[in-house]
């Protein structure tokens, strides 16, 4: 505090330091603090103050408030220096944390990656070795994985995963879910399963084992019962059209009936009756389509019917003269058919007269169906071949594909489809008129039995290998569009995703909508339609044909207008990145250039040949050209020729950039895919297709590479070169490939007037892999728990995510 002294008059201080700011600070009524001193020019006036010997109240008031608001002042300039440094510290630590944190981040994906690509491996391998279940659970786990990382972490954290971890996962991912048609697998018995068979109304199984057991399955594959009486094999089981009764033959020379009881819906323990007569092994049983009879074929050479409560009606013999190993009624029960080891069959009359004789076969006869309509038999032989009679005996058709015997047939209930099974492990799906549609793999030994659910949907097998597998015939279809009548030469997705366009040899454009519609039909073209386009704004298409035309179109299919383009044929047309431009090649050798109103601007002439192939890069800023001169011409879009790529051993077949315009793929008659810098440096050759390479393209992140070929066949590379994938699934060359914008699709076209769409959309592989497993993992015995858990845990985890994420 300033003391006071003697006062002193006010006018005798007109020199103090201050009284400029004084007499301001008085002006405000002593509130605004901008006027009082601070600083150096504070302590300098304290300083004057001390040497004076009396001061006014009004001085003291205002340096004690000078003092006050200083030393406030200093305080906060003090917190606010404290404050920065804490900052600064929580900067440098944040820093710290981020590396330290980002290393772990990386260290953890290097982990999370590991284990991804050991699912996916494992899915990849299973697969090849036909355990199609347990690659299905292999490549959903890994899947699972994978979706729930990125939905995790942000895609700079993502590019630590390997370059192919993505992909591979969801390629194989694709290939199990469209590749299986195993779903569920039926476990318990100790032996060989001998026989399986459907009730009528498709709710329950039967299987008949060597272990001498019968066992009851519900159609999920739970197992319901166990029947032993049996003392030898139980080598068929067949259901009585009500369901209500069940009838088993042994290798113990007797045909068992069991009855369900309706109290409790199970067949009883024991069988309601045993009947005997055979002298040797029973190979088969069947009961009449009126449920009235029993048939019983046995190694003693004879058939006997029987009533269905085990009367003997009769026995038929003297019609074969070697085991008669299978028997099945005619729809109308009024007559059944007989195979034998005597390599023939025999359709007799209920009264156990031999009506015809089927000849034909060059080994034993091992089954029998007729079918459902009656009109047609069909027989498996230890001679590899199943055959097809009519009901008047005569010989229809041979089947030929089985590698060694047949020992099972069965007719489907759309008397068009017809199963054989047998001792190549093999299960063969045949159309009577278009033959082999399907060949199921995954039994580990001979396939003893096979038999059609009652919708046609399912075949159920037995074999050696102790199990009863239940196929779904149809698996999961490609989703394929069917229109043209003839080859289709190009595909192509409007960047807006909103429609596809297709052409054909026809000389037709088809138009679809994103759900595979059939939305118009361009019609216009004298010859066959090579290319079609669409602007980058999604507004037109344009077209060009080996009538020398490109028209341009609306997508709602009407013709805008027609340029005669070329002197030949034109290959290929291509859109600029700013719609303003297009560009043709064609058999004329030149590459031509064009206003979007299809006014002519320039011609390139260079190649020496007919040119097949064009493309833009994604900036708009170089045009690269494929010709069957052997060589790829880059120009800059005014027409300046920049750079020859030589390197391909025949001709040029199709051309594209990359989307970051910093490569380029080329396909070739020579079987290859190169890869090339812009600077025309080849990158790497990928071999590995068997014929010519008719169309290539970047997926849309740049990150894959798709090919198209002569063999039938489309490849999946890997950026670095790396073959991840081969589609199979035209019958023919394949003419075009090509991506939908968000990469989830493949939409490849060939000479068999397919569109297939390939699906690489996670989400949706995850969803029919969890769908698929279901029955599966419920059901079956002998699932790890660790499967069990991880696989409809990760499905769960899947399910919510997807209720709680809107659609995109």
């Amino acid at each position: 505090m300033i003391k006071l002294k003697n006062k002193v008059k006010f006018s005798e201080l007109r020199n103090c330091p201050y009284l400029e700011a004084l007499q301001a600070w008085q002006r405000s009524e002593e509130t605004d603090e901008s006027c009082l001193l601070r600083g150096t020019r504070l302590a300098e006036s304290l300083a004057w103050a001390e040497g004076q010997p009396e001061l006014p109240r009004i001085d003291l008031s205002f340096l004690e408030a000078s003092q006050r608001v200083n030393e406030r002042e200093q305080m906060m300039a003090a917190r606010a220096a404290d404050a920065d440094r804490l900052e600064k510290l929580s900067e440098e630590l944040e820093k710290s944390l981020d590396s330290e944190r980002r290393q772990r981040v990386i260290a953890e994906m290097g982990e999370i990656n590991e284990k991804i690509v050991a699912y996916t491996i494992s899915s990849e391998a299973l697969f090849l070795s036909n355990n199609h279940i347990e690659a299905m659970i292999a490549g959903v786990i890994g899947g699972v994985q994978l979706k729930r990382l990125t939905t995790q972490v942000d895609e700079s954290t993502l590019e630590n995963l390997r370059a192919n971890t993505q992909i591979r996962a969801i390629t194989a991912l694709e290939q199990v879910v469209y590749g299986t048609h195993e779903y569920n697998r039926l476990e318990g018995h100790g032996f060989w399963v001998n026989k399986v068979c459907y009730s009528r109304d498709g709710h329950y199984i039967a299987s008949a084992s060597s272990d001498r057991t019968i066992k009851i399955w519900d159609a999920s594959g739970v197992l319901l019962q166990t029947l032993t009486s049996h003392t030898n094999w139980v080598t068929s089981v067949a259901f009585s059209p009500n369901g209500n009764l069940l009838v088993s033959g042994s290798r113990d020379n007797m045909v068992k009936i069991w009855k369900r009881d309706e109290s409790t819906g199970k067949f009883a323990a024991q069988p309601i009756a045993t009947l005997r007569g055979h002298e040797g092994p029973v190979l088969d049983v069947c009961f009449s389509h009126d449920g009235e009879m029993i048939a019983s074929a046995s190694e003693d050479t004879t058939v006997k019917l029987w009533k269905n409560d085990g009367t003997v009606i009769r026995t038929l013999r003297g019609g074969h003269d070697r085991w008669v190993t299978c028997v099945a009624f005619h729809p109308n029960s009024k007559s059944l058919v007989s195979g034998s080891a005597d390599r023939n069959l025999i359709i007799w009359n209920t009264l156990g007269v031999p009506i015809r004789h089927l000849r034909g076969h060059d080994s034993f006869v091992e089954s029998v169906a007729y079918a459902p309509n009656g009109l047609a038999i069909v027989s498996g032989s230890r001679d590899r071949t199943v055959k097809m009679w009519g009901s008047d005996g005569i010989l229809l058709k041979t089947f030929y594909g089985h590698s060694d015997k047949v020992w099972s047939v069965a007719f489907s209930h759309d008397n068009h489809t017809v199963a054989s099974s047998g001792f190549d492990r093999t299960i063969r799906v045949w159309d009577i008129e278009q033959g082999l549609q399907y060949t199921f793999q995954g039994h580990g030994d001979v396939v003893h039995s096979i038999a059609f659910s009652p919708d046609g949907k399912t075949l159920a097998s037995a074999s050696r290998d102790t199990t009863v597998k239940l196929w779904a015939i149809r698996g999961t279809p490609l989703r394929t569009l069917m229109g043209h009548t003839d080859e289709v030469f190009s595909v192509a997705v409007s960047p807006n995703s909103k429609f596809l366009a297709s052409t054909c040899k026809d000389k037709t454009v088809n138009l679809w909508n994103a759900n595979g519609t059939l939305e118009a039909v361009l019609e216009g073209h004298n010859d066959k339609v090579n290319c079609v386009t669409f602007s980058p704004d999604s507004s037109t298409i344009l077209t060009a044909a080996a009538d020398a035309s490109i028209k341009i179109w609306k997508t709602d299919g009407t013709l805008i207008d027609t340029i005669s383009a070329h002197r030949a044929e034109i290959y290929k047309v291509v859109y600029r990145c700013d719609g303003q431009v297009f560009a043709s090649c064609s058999a004329d050798g030149t590459v031509r250039v064009w206003s979007a109103d299809g006014k002519w601007l320039q011609t390139l002439t260079g190649h020496t040949a007919e040119v097949y192939s064009i493309d833009f890069a994604p900036d708009g800023s170089m045009l690269a050209s494929a010709s069957k001169d052997k060589l790829i011409n880059l120009w800059s879009w005014d027409g300046t020729l920049l750079g020859t790529l030589d390197g391909h051993s025949a001709e040029v077949y199709t051309v594209c950039f990359n989307p970051n315009g910093k490569m380029i793929a080329s396909g070739s008659m020579d079987q290859s895919v190169k890869l090339w810098s812009i600077e025309g440096q080849l990158i790497k050759t990928l071999n590995g297709h068997s014929a010519e390479v008719t169309s290539v393209c970047f997926s849309p992140d740049g990150k894959s590479i798709v090919s198209a070929s002569e063999d039938s066949t489309i490849q999946f590379w890997s950026g670095d070169g790396t073959l991840l994938r081969t589609f199979n699934g035209h019958q023919g060359p394949v003419r075009s490939v090509c991506f939908s914008p968000n990469g989830k699709i493949l939409v490849s076209s060939g000479e068999d007037r397919k569109i297939i769409m390939w699906n690489l959309d996670l989400e949706n592989l995850l969803m029919r892999g969890c769908q698929w497993l279901q029955e599966y993992l419920r059901t079956n015995i002998n699932v790890s728990e660790e499967d069990k858990r991880t696989c409809l845990g990760g499905c769960g985890w899947l399910y919510k995510h997807l209720k709680s994420t809107p659609p995109s």
